[in-house]
């Protein structure tokens, strides 16, 4: 693989983290609405996007050099 191209977890990783970075800003607004109806439907929405991120699947560990004090939060998977 090129250097330039990116691995399947790192795609997962920047997906994960883009999704949790939109519902937090998504609850930022919800602090400014002045209308209960508005602020209500934000925190639903904000509540989707930070579901995507949870439901997301981990990505798994394949670099031997994981460190040990993480390698023992590895499931049988190789997954967190």
């Amino acid at each position: 693989m090129a250097s330039d191209e990116f691995t399947e977890d790192e795609v997962l990783d920047d997906a994960v983290d883009s999704a949790v970075l939109l519902g937090l800003l998504t609850m930022q607004e919800v602090r400014t609405a002045t209308d209960p109806s508005a602020a209500a439907e934000l925190c639903l929405s904000a509540v989707s996007h930070i579901a995507l991120a949870v439901t997301s699947p981990a990505p798994t560990w394949t670099d031997p050099a994981v460190p040990a004090d993480e390698s023992e939060h590895l499931g049988a998977e190789g997954r967190l």
